[in-house]
């Protein structure tokens, strides 16, 4: 078998997913050696790629114990909802330039119908892009992953609101900043005051069988 060429990609690519979808509960040790075991690299690019998600805050790095991911309660979410907020919220402020029919937006619009948490995320990385700014797009992508997995649990706490992101999703085809800006204290209102149970649907046991949507 060839060797591959690039383990520190093939390990951060990989350790990446599997926090993003929520395969490692809040707090959960993130072991290097069954890490390297279950991607077949050498513990050095994985050490090396846990040292650097810690560095974006999709891990956390503790002085001695190792790598865990990310501890998480009620208030730490609600301080990462504010925060996914504020830089949608700068976006909206941002000047706008309007797709073309070439644009991402244009292509990506069978994908924005309302089909639950995927489809918000989307649109929200629709709105970030269309502000052209990298700095922004580049907090805003942090942050976004932080928040994935909890995404995955929003249905248990009824917060897949089709209807609010078919909205959303129309102001934002048709450029419309102030008419979106209108709709986000119904999308993250309802988060922030469901960030107990989030955050307990979160730790609960995954089901057998369980397999993690891809992100």
């Amino acid at each position: 078998m060839p060797q591959r060429r690039d383990p520190f990609g093939s390990a951060l690519a990989a350790i990446r997913r599997q926090l993003i979808t929520g395969q490692h509960g809040p707090g959960a040790s993130l072991s290097i050696t069954e890490l390297a075991r279950e991607l077949k690299l050498s513990p050095t690019p994985v050490r090396e790629a846990l040292a650097h998600l810690a560095g974006e805050g999709l891990a956390e790095e503790r002085r001695g114990q190792g790598f865990f991911s990310p501890h998480l309660d009620s208030e730490r979410l609600v301080e990462m909802f504010d925060l996914h907020r504020l830089y949608v919220s700068a976006a909206l402020s941002a000047p706008w330039r309007l797709p073309d029919n070439s644009d991402d937006l244009g292509a990506a619009e069978g994908g924005l119908e309302p089909e639950g948490g995927d489809a918000a995320r989307r649109l929200f990385a629709c709105l970030v892009g269309r502000a052209r700014n990298d700095t922004l797009s580049i907090a805003y992508q942090r942050i976004a992953e932080r928040l994935a997995p909890i995404g995955r649990v929003e249905v248990r706490a009824g917060l897949q609101d089709g209807a609010l992101v078919s909205k959303m999703t129309d102001r934002l085809r048709v450029g419309d900043q102030a008419g979106l800006a209108d709709l986000l204290g119904a999308y993250y209102g309802p988060r922030r005051q469901a960030a107990s149970e989030l955050v307990r649907a979160l730790r609960s046991p995954r089901p057998q069988g369980y397999i993690p949507d891809i992100v």
